[in-house]
């Protein structure tokens, strides 16, 4: 294992043991213990990790992020209509049944990302997963993440306009902004969690409320060659991706 690699390794705790005994017995005891003392002889930092095929790891939470954020009207105006949505917005059951169906890098396990029932670090709010600064979600821990776990936002402004480098891992964000989770708000079983990316405010919304959907999974994915990687990387306005013969 070369140096940059095991330096950009994400890797578990349940493990840690093991890769730093490997690592010690590869290279000398003064290289090991500079290392050591420079923090990189630990396992890498938390940090998001583009893996090509349009999926982007977060080795914090260690979960895999589709990079696209309006995948469903990409699919749409890339099948002619015969899948997603026209521009990406769907009802709670669509968005879920939208993220089960998903078959990416040969991945079949998507779904929508989740929150806390009761989310402690949100402020201004009673009770529930309400308000601002809500960390505990993966999309809310997505969007406030600094440069080495998230987006870099900040609470009253749009992902699009304030963000910081990491936000060039992903593309299409809408501007409207309105994300589904998968968490049911447990008082009313009509209600489920959102998370706004246009101010960083964590809300719900009945299930028959048409929001968009960014989709995720447990775990991380192979890498996929970058030259041969199909997938847009640039924040193209779905009408524009529409197949040719589309009529």
């Amino acid at each position: 294992m070369s140096l940059k690699a095991f330096i950009n390794y994400p890797i578990s705790s349940a493990i840690n043991k093991v890769f730093f005994n490997e690592m010690r017995s590869r290279i000398s005891l003064p290289i090991f213990l500079f290392l050591v003392g420079a923090g990189l002889a630990t396992t890498a930092s938390a940090e998001l990790f583009s893996r090509g095929g349009g999926m982007v790891y977060d080795s914090d939470l260690n979960v895999t992020w589709l990079a696209d954020a309006n995948y469903a009207a990409t699919q749409y105006a890339e099948s002619c209509g015969a899948i997603g949505t026209v521009d990406g917005q769907m009802t709670w059951p669509e968005a879920v049944r939208w993220a089960e169906n998903l078959d990416v890098g040969g991945y079949h396990d998507w779904r929508l990302p989740t929150a806390p029932v009761d989310d402690a670090s949100c402020d201004g709010k009673p009770i529930f997963t309400y308000g601002s600064h809500c960390m505990g979600g993966e999309m809310s821990h997505l969007f406030y993440g600094d440069i080495k776990h998230g987006l870099g936002g900040k609470l009253g402004d749009n992902i699009i306009k304030t963000h910081n480098a990491n936000y060039l891992l992903f593309h299409n964000f809408s501007a409207y902004g309105v994300y589904w989770t998968g968490t049911n708000f447990p008082p009313f079983g009509q209600i489920v969690f959102n998370f706004h990316t246009r101010e960083g405010f964590s809300n719900a919304n009945s299930k028959s409320v048409h929001n968009y959907a960014m989709a995720v999974r447990d775990g991380d994915v192979a890498e996929v060659d970058v030259e041969s990687d199909d997938v847009e990387s640039d924040d193209v306005h779905p009408e524009q991706k529409r197949a040719p013969n589309c009529k």
